[in-house]
């Protein structure tokens, strides 16, 4: 039986280097976080989350038809752990693994998502993270015996603080332009 792997998209930071919100920020014809959405709906992911905190109300208006669901984390402000948090605990019981995924990574496709599932379907005991040029970034897949753990974080840190040597996997892109983030509008203006 194929393995339940159900997406949270991260989508509730401040944009604070941006200077408004960048999630509803255009690219093309259509919000960045719509595209990442639209992409993530493309894979071979169960279901799709979106935790959504500051703006949180134009940014759902923005992918309502597009998700399973919205989870509103009111402690946004905190740091991306409680956003992690937020969304696994948002998750059906029977998820197998959740894949993370940033609002801000527009370029990222539904093949770069399935290459991380594949990965993840070898060896389901471990987390499958992404690396560029012998850099690690998101977005990541994390198997349910590791959501106690995500569960947990708080503050400014990321799912993969909660991992320890040897426990991962890595998928190697070729191109860095799929793990790129926008954080700035010069990073928009790149694309």
């Amino acid at each position: 039986m194929p393995a339940i792997i159900n997406c949270i998209v991260l989508a509730a930071g401040c944009s604070s280097r941006f200077g408004t919100t960048k999630l509803l920020a255009k690219i093309g014809d259509e919000s960045m976080i719509r595209r990442v959405v639209k992409s993530v709906s493309s894979s071979r992911v169960s279901s799709v989350y979106v935790v959504a905190g500051h703006d949180a109300a134009r940014v759902s208006q923005e992918i309502i038809d597009l998700c399973d669901g919205i989870v509103v984390n009111s402690e946004y402000r905190s740091g991306m752990g409680s956003s992690i948090a937020s969304g696994i605990n948002s998750l059906p019981a029977n998820s197998d693994g959740a894949l993370i995924v940033l609002g801000d990574q527009p370029l990222v496709s539904p093949a770069n998502f399935d290459a991380l599932i594949e990965a993840w379907s070898k060896k389901r005991s471990h987390a499958v993270l992404s690396r560029h040029a012998g850099v690690l970034s998101p977005p990541s897949l994390f198997p349910r015996s590791m959501f106690p753990r995500l569960e947990s974080l708080r503050g400014d840190v990321g799912a993969r603080s909660s991992l320890g040597v040897g426990e991962y996997e890595v998928v190697e892109f070729d191109s860095a332009w799929p793990l790129t983030d926008i954080d700035t509008r010069e990073d928009l203006k790149k694309l």
